[in-house]
């Protein structure tokens, strides 16, 4: 998964699983302990290796899954819901222009004890601390790849980033506990950017303390601190005494759990053992396991209908959904002759759509964790009633639109060079080369290394390429800006009403109200039908044992430790 200057583009299909390669956590202690002697812990595995605990350099997930129990951004997201809510922030404004926003902090809260502070003893934070670790995303020297949440956002940034000035003008410390951000034009979900893990807050004394190794070293203000990091075997957390926050429905100060270990644990199969063995209370249902958890349905609509195998409904396994961000799946047309006949021809672009039998790609190849795609925003993302499908399948219909084209059966049509890379994107890839053979279209797969992609999909050879994308929070922004030129994964769509609508939308901080301009700005894109519409991922799904209570799964894929408990007459032996 790489980013591409803000969201995150993906190859096409692989990233089903990538996306959220992360088996959840869960409780427990000694391998060989019970689950009743596990009451105070939590143990859980991950599917894929830690990189970096330093915010600045999480651009992997397993790495924020972690970081998420060690730091605190200024603002977080209210437990299961797209609302934002405060954090280290105890509130703010923003000005009438809305292109000022200011930050009051909490009084009080301090960073984990260190040795990189006098006597050991964590400090209160203050505003230089949040604009510090917010200047830290734009230096050079730190080499981090988060600086897309205020680049061409922040006024001043991109004079940081770029070498032409040492602060940044829009961020201002006010005094102890307040600061400003000044951006450089309205942006409405302005405050969706700052709870994603590069916005998490450090100190300077242990980023100079630590220097290179800060990133094994981590300090912040988060419910946990770390203790041990065997990158062969574990890491473990323990409780960060003090916390600033309570519980949200008792009085109890978080978090609940006195231990955190997250296990290595590549292999799905070994994970779904070692659940099977109640050595794990939750994990991430991924591809390779499905057989061993799911029961076929039959007549089950694809992506929705999932249930447990019987196995697991005895033992009172329960199946969590959290509600999260999907991605969109899609190939788009390229810079060629062929690409330049698609992308100038609006009924070939229709019929390339209606071809697709996007329910029988998600049976054969994808399974579950997919839907069809018809329409850009995913599903659960917009608050509004969700509206009709712009795309199903319908081969007549195809082919009568390919004929209005000017190609009837496919007579004239060049053949196609469709790019992609390896893995499950070249099974889809070959899957629509089979659909458009329907119409009388011919195509060839080629595919390329995912760090080749970028490079060959511009270099005229190929006339499709497969992309995904996949938000980094919850605004419907996050995909409408993909077709918005100049597109950051290359589409060339280029209507002035969509674009007119969508900029009107940035400026509209009413959730509802905004989410009205989106729609419509959304409907211009189905109308042209600039790329071939394939699929949503879902959420993942997790298996849980039935005493893990209070754990939930955030609407990016992160999980928050520090909200859950073990209700210990639910445990059996």
């Amino acid at each position: 998964m790489r980013n591409r200057g803000r969201g995150r583009a993906m190859r096409l299909g692989a990233n089903a699983g990538l996306l959220l390669a992360l088996l959840a956590a869960c409780t427990g202690g000694p391998e060989k302990a019970g689950p009743a002697a596990r009451a105070g812990q939590y143990h859980g595995a991950l599917a894929a290796s830690l990189r970096h605990l330093d915010p600045a350099l999480m651009e992997d997930h397993t790495s924020s899954i972690v970081g998420t129990q060690l730091f605190d951004g200024l603002v977080q997201y209210r437990r299961g819901t797209f609302d934002v809510e405060p954090a280290l922030a105890e509130r703010w404004e923003v000005t009438a222009d809305q292109k000022v926003w200011r930050f009051f902090l909490r009084k009080g809260v301090r960073f984990h004890d260190d040795p990189c502070f006098p006597g050991g003893r964590g400090r209160e934070v203050t505003a230089a601390d949040v604009v510090y670790s917010f200047h830290r995303l734009g230096d050079a020297a730190v080499g981090s790849l988060g600086g897309w949440i205020f680049a061409d956002k922040v006024a001043g940034f991109r004079e940081l980033a770029a070498g032409t000035a040492k602060s940044v003008s829009g961020f201002r410390v006010l005094d102890d506990h307040s600061l400003e951000v000044e951006l450089v034009d309205v942006f409405a979900p302005f405050l969706h950017l700052l709870t994603t893990p590069y916005a998490y807050v450090v100190p300077r004394e242990a980023v100079e303390y630590y220097g290179e190794l800060f990133d094994r070293h981590p300090v912040g203000t988060g419910p946990f601190r770390l203790v041990r990091w065997d990158a062969a075997s574990e890491i473990l957390l323990v409780r960060h005494d003090g916390y600033w926050e309570k519980a949200p429905d008792g009085p109890e100060q978080l978090p609940l759990f006195s231990q955190v270990s997250f296990r290595f644990l590549v292999r799905p199969i070994e994970m779904l053992g070692e659940f099977e063995a109640r050595r794990l209370d939750n994990m991430e249902i991924v591809a390779e396991v499905e057989g061993g958890v799911y029961a076929p349905i039959d007549g089950g609509v694809p992506g929705t209908d999932r249930v447990l195998l019987p196995k697991w409904q005895e033992r009172q396994v329960v199946l969590v959904s959290p509600r999260v961000i999907g991605g969109l799946y899609f190939m788009a047309p390229a810079q060629s002759a062929a690409g330049s006949l698609i992308e100038g021809n609006r009924d070939v672009r229709l019929a390339l759509n209606w071809a697709i039998d996007r329910e029988r790609l998600i049976r054969e190849i994808l399974g579950p964790t997919a839907s069809p795609a018809g329409r850009v925003i995913p599903p659960g993302m917009d608050p509004l009633p969700p509206p009709q499908p712009a795309f199903g399948y319908d081969l007549p219909r195809a082919r009568q639109l390919l004929a209005s084209a000017g190609y009837p059966g496919g007579k004239g049509f060049p053949p196609l060079r469709l790019l992609t890379s390896s893995g499950i994107t070249s099974a889809i890839a070959d899957f629509v080369s089979s659909t458009w053979a329907e119409l009388g279209i011919t195509s060839t797969v080629q595919v390329v290394p995912w760090s080749e992609q970028d490079a060959a999909q511009d270099s005229g050879r190929y006339d499709m390429y497969s992309m995904g994308w996949s938000a980094d929070y919850p605004d419907a922004e996050n995909f409408l800006r993909i077709f918005y030129t100049p597109s950051v994964v290359g589409i060339r769509y280029a209507e002035p009403d969509f674009r007119a609508l969508f900029e009107k939308a940035l400026g509209v901080l009413d959730t509802q109200e905004r989410y009205g301009l989106y729609r419509k700005a959304e409907a211009l894109i189905l109308r042209d039908a600039p790329v071939a519409f394939l699929y949503h991922t879902r959420n993942r799904d997790y298996l849980q044992q039935p005493w893990l209570k209070g754990v939930p799964i955030s609407n990016t894929g992160l999980y928050f430790l520090k909200y859950g408990w073990i209700e210990a007459e639910g445990m059996t032996p």
